[in-house]
């Protein structure tokens, strides 16, 4: 019993370190959309977000909302919260769409809906363009001083 004890309390110590040290990291290196996409993971459970900022864009690497959850705006609402920090920061936001088989056009449509171009043509940015293959961006509107 008291081994088991001392290793219960070992274990906690090092969750707790490991806990601080995570909590660390976040407050050095975390960027304010981490906390935006926390906010909409608890908003709208079961939703899939993933995005990430960098100095010149921000990118919506993944988001999948729950199949029974669908039609209902939620994604439209999502990428308006992004939008929105986005304006904020003054940052466009790209991603590259993976639509289901089947729904390419569906998928397009909705993106283009909320605002969302291909990143393509003679108007192509090659600084927020993909590596692996195209993507749409959707930009800020320009602030007048």
């Amino acid at each position: 019993l008291q081994l088991m004890q001392e290793r219960t309390s070992c274990s906690s110590s090092y969750k707790y370190i490991y806990y601080m040290n995570f909590k660390n990291w976040l407050e050095q290196y975390a960027r304010p959309i981490d906390q935006v996409v926390q906010n909409l993971r608890d908003r709208f459970p079961g939703l899939i977000l993933w995005a990430s900022e960098h100095d010149n864009r921000i990118n919506v690497g993944e988001i999948v909302v729950p199949a029974e959850q669908r039609s209902q705006g939620i994604g439209s609402e999502v990428l308006n919260t992004i939008k929105q920090y986005a304006q904020s920061v003054g940052k466009p936001v790209t991603l590259s769409p993976e639509p289901s088989k089947g729904k390419k056009g569906a998928l397009d449509k909705f993106y283009k809906k909320n605002g969302f171009v291909w990143n393509k043509g003679r108007n192509k940015d090659y600084s927020i363009a993909s590596f692996f293959g195209s993507n749409m961006v959707w930009r800020p509107e320009k602030r007048i001083s």
